[in-house]
């Protein structure tokens, strides 16, 4: 509560007025709680890294991309941080400190006189920014949406299937996931974005898609895309995803959004043993451990939220789950 207007800053990665439909929940909850505050008379401004990027200026800056019910919103361009985490997978040490980030990210609060910055995702950011802001004197409030800070897959599930009970001290993270090169891929966006910038959207795609047929017909290897009878696959209507409204005469079942073809692999969960959050807490001496860049980062990743002025995880198990 405060008795006069406050001007917040408020941090993600996602798109703040595409809500759920980019960074799904976390997004939801990041740009209604940003609604209300603006609704109540405060100055909110947001910011989001690791998804601009442009070959025109090479270094990070931050640009104003719109405004949304009020909330002035702003892009990190160039972060060292790809968003979301996924595509940031292989960039362990980079997530830990970015201090070139960092700099442009606490001049960027000073121009828009932020009084309090709410982290709502540090993905696309590095682990150390949270305590440069404290520093800079500023209060810091995170909420942690998932496990981010101490997972760099962010659910703590190995390879996306099985609970991660021990990550020991950074080697099981290593090939977790399939992600790419972060020099690569931070160039190869910084290049489709500023084509699309220069000739809009659908040319730039029609553009990809004919250097990929070219490359491919150069090669010799397969067309892209090219799928057959066999390929096509009905998926089950009670697995499937997406509703579609039939008014009083619909038969009740629902259709799959997602095409599906039969050389999609599709890997097979894991059983995760009844008291897997109990296991996991009573392992909390193995998570101190650190052999590498993962483990590192893991534990630079607590040191960040140790060093904000209030953590507020949605759930009482986050808790203990960072504090193992």
């Amino acid at each position: 509560m405060t008795d006069r207007p406050v001007r917040v800053a408020i941090l993600g990665w996602a798109r703040l007025s595409a809500q759920a439909r980019e960074g799904s929940g976390y997004n939801l909850n990041a740009s209604e709680l940003a609604t209300g505050l603006a609704l109540s008379g405060h100055s909110v401004f947001f910011l989001r890294s690791g998804m601009h990027y442009t070959t025109v200026r090479p270094r990070p800056f931050v640009k104003e991309t719109e405004t949304w019910r009020g909330i002035r919103c702003f892009s990190l361009y160039n972060s060292r941080n790809l968003s979301p985490a996924a595509t940031n997978f292989r960039n362990p040490e980079q997530e830990a400190s970015s201090p070139r980030d960092n700099r442009v990210v606490l001049a960027w609060l000073l121009a828009v006189g932020a009084e309090v910055v709410h982290v709502h995702s540090l993905e696309g950011f590095a682990m150390d920014l949270i305590g440069e802001i404290r520093a800079a004197g500023l209060p810091v409030v995170v909420t942690t949406h998932n496990y981010h800070y101490g997972c760099p897959q962010v659910d703590l599930l190995h390879k996306e299937r099985d609970c991660c009970l021990d990550y020991r001290g950074g080697e099981r993270c290593v090939g977790c996931l399939t992600a790419p090169d972060p020099r690569r891929a931070r160039r190869n966006r910084s290049i489709q974005q500023d084509l699309e910038r220069a000739v809009g959207a659908e040319l730039s795609t029609g553009l990809q898609k004919t250097a990929k047929l070219v490359r491919s017909a150069l090669t010799g290897g397969e067309p892209p895309n090219r799928r057959g009878p066999e390929d096509q696959v009905k998926p089950d209507p009670e697995v499937a995803m997406g509703f579609g409204p039939g008014g009083p005469e619909h038969p009740g079942t629902f259709q799959h959004g997602l095409e599906v073809v039969a050389r999609d692999k599709i890997e097979p969960l894991g059983r995760a043993p009844v008291d897997a959050n109990e296991r996991f807490e009573r392992s909390g001496d193995l998570h101190l451990r650190v052999v590498n860049e993962y483990g590192k980062r893991r534990r630079d990743g607590i040191a960040a939220l140790n060093s904000a002025s209030l953590v507020t995880p949605p759930s009482a198990f986050m808790c203990r789950a960072y504090e193992a």
